[in-house]
């Protein structure tokens, strides 16, 4: 279930080219009814990246409703995929949001004993050119003015560095994901 029309593009073309066929995708969000959608139940809920609701609490119940077996939660540790250089370039403030700890402290207000390990990505993007990266890195600095977006131009003209005929930072990032689970029926069969 995802709300991007992108995102459930992205996924049937996936399953297309793998000869997938036994999942439905689902136009849906947090906050609409999923019994109305026709989720229904099945043996494992997962929620990857998506837990920026108002109501935590809730979404994690629902999953949990929705989850015979068991529940998976995918979130940011600390500054995630976001690099505060790049919001030191443009003269942005980072604010950093909530993130994985968030969740572990609500399962076990919850009485949820979850299970919790973490997955590292090194990062290091290659890009074509200094207008390539610039657009590689709207995603992170939403609503860019003219200014900041000059002066991103700028940091990246005097700080990418060139290797075997493309540009990069010359730094590489570890970007930390929390991956949390719990078993809904009280057995520990996974």
């Amino acid at each position: 279930m995802d709300p991007s029309a992108r995102m459930r593009e992205l996924l049937q073309q996936r399953c297309d080219n793998e000869g997938i066929g036994n999942i439905r995708i689902v136009d849906g969000r947090w906050e609409d009814d999923w019994d109305v959608l026709g989720v229904g139940v099945h043996d494992v809920a997962i929620a990857s990246r998506s837990l920026i609701v108002d109501d935590l609490q809730g979404a994690i119940e629902k999953l949990q409703r929705h989850a015979s077996r068991r529940v998976v939660l995918s979130a940011m540790v600390g500054d995630g995929p976001h690099d505060r250089r790049i919001f030191d370039a443009v003269g942005r403030e980072f604010i950093a949001g909530a993130d994985y700890i968030l969740l572990v402290n609500l399962l076990r207000q919850m009485g949820i004993f979850a299970d919790l390990t973490f997955i590292c990505q090194h990062q290091q993007k290659n890009y074509r050119d200094v207008e390539d990266a610039l657009n590689g890195m709207r995603w992170m600095l939403q609503g860019m003015t003219p200014d900041e977006e000059d002066r991103l131009r700028t940091y990246l003209a005097r700080t990418l560095v060139r290797e075997n005929g493309r540009w990069k930072l010359p730094y590489q990032r570890i970007v930390r994901w929390a991956v949390i689970g719990w078993n809904t029926n009280g057995v520990d069969d996974f």
